[in-house]
């Protein structure tokens, strides 16, 4: 099994704000989320990595129809 290091979340606490993104500290729901129209929607991790990678939406759709990814 491959060795997972460590994620330093300072790190990207700092990067996140530096890209402009907002991110709260100590908050009562943890999470991924984005604001569009005014609407709040929390992000699950598939769904943000769907949006930077588009291809990993077919990978997903073909799953959900029951076909094979290889």
């Amino acid at each position: 099994m491959k060795d997972i290091k460590s994620v330093d979340l300072d790190k990207m606490m700092i990067l996140a704000e530096e890209l402009g993104i907002k991110v709260t500290k100590g908050s009562q729901n943890p999470g991924l989320y984005v604001t569009t129209n005014g609407e709040r929607k929390n992000l699950d991790v598939i769904d943000l990595f769907m949006a930077i990678f588009p291809e990993i939406a077919d990978i997903k759709h073909k799953r959900e129809l029951g076909g094979q990814v290889h």
